[in-house]
């Protein structure tokens, strides 16, 4: 017969509450500036007509 010992589920206080809450958005923006490394190019879309005689510009290079 085994001991099976209960766990007692107490509620968090609001301190524990905001540093759980403050670690998981340091760990967010973290992985978001660490996801962010190494991107290049435009900070913005290119219009359609633009990459449509980029891609025949290449097209015609090759």
């Amino acid at each position: 017969m085994g001991f099976h010992r209960l766990t007692v589920y107490t509620p968090l206080s609001m301190r524990e509450l905001y540093m759980k809450a403050h670690r998981i958005l340091l760990l967010v923006l973290f992985l978001a500036v660490l996801g962010a490394c190494g991107q290049k190019g435009d900070l913005y879309l290119p219009d359609e007509a633009e990459e449509a005689s980029q891609q025949t510009e290449r097209q015609t290079e090759k």
